[in-house]
């Protein structure tokens, strides 16, 4: 299936940040950075994977994959269940890899700079999908043509973990005062309506976009098939005059 933009960038079409993004940010940035990234090895080159892949450690027991550390310490430790990896320095490229045999549980990064402990970084397998998890990035909007809310919406486990490969569909209700203006998944090969209000989850997420038509409170209810669903109230305020 043909995709519709280009993959290119540090953050995705719903504007979620890529691990290419903590990448840079590690390069360019003076805040302390510490992040991991995990890539199945192609099957072509075992020593090799495509990219930097994602921040997740939900793969299959005994996958090859490449973990990435980005950080702006100068050294960096990784552990596996609690097990050492061992230290790496810094390379030339401004990140440290290391190949592993996957298995469930914890992936853990410590950084260090000078020799002291300088940042951690927890990646933990997730169990199967129970539930919705909303949350939007403020609670109030105004009643006009200009403001919008952005809504996160996830697919979870029972400890409220993201399911990282879950791609539910998620259908949107909202009542009162507001409106659907779209949703995003950020999956390159999706042509699902934009205006539509239900959405495949990719990589567990789907990004709503929702706007006040009024003073008032919005309710938004987000359902799917097996899973929990999640509501939210949002509260519009009377446009400025102007």
């Amino acid at each position: 299936m043909a995709v519709r933009s280009s993959g290119a960038g540090v953050i995705d079409l719903a504007g979620f940040p890529k691990s290419e993004f903590y990448y840079r940010k590690s390069l360019w940035s003076k805040a302390p950075t510490t992040f991991l990234s995990v890539a199945p090895v192609s099957r072509k080159d075992q020593g090799r994977s495509r990219g930097f892949g994602d921040a997740h450690w939900n793969w299959t027991s005994g996958d090859s994959v490449n973990v990435y550390c980005f950080t702006n310490g100068d050294e960096a430790e990784l552990f596996v269940n609690n097990g050492s990896l061992g230290k790496k320095a810094v390379e030339s490229n401004g990140y440290m890899r290391w190949k592993v045999a996957y298995q469930p549980g914890e992936l853990k990064v410590k950084s260090y700079k000078g020799g002291k402990p300088f940042g951690e970084f927890l990646l933990t397998s997730t169990a199967e999908a129970t539930a919705l998890a909303a949350v939007p990035d403020r609670n109030t909007l105004k009643a006009d043509k200009d403001d919008v809310i952005h809504l996160t919406v996830s697919v979870v486990d029972k400890d409220n973990g993201l399911v990282p490969t879950a791609d539910n569909e998620v259908t949107f209700f909202i009542e009162g005062p507001g409106r659907l203006l779209g949703l995003e998944s950020a999956d390159l090969r999706s042509h699902e309506d934009y205006k539509a209000n239900k959405r495949k989850a990719y990589k567990g997420k789907v990004l709503a976009y929702i706007q006040a038509t009024g003073p008032g409170t919005i309710t938004v209810t987000v359902s799917s098939s097996g899973l929990k669903s999640q509501t939210v109230q949002l509260e519009s305020q009377a446009a400025d005059n102007p």
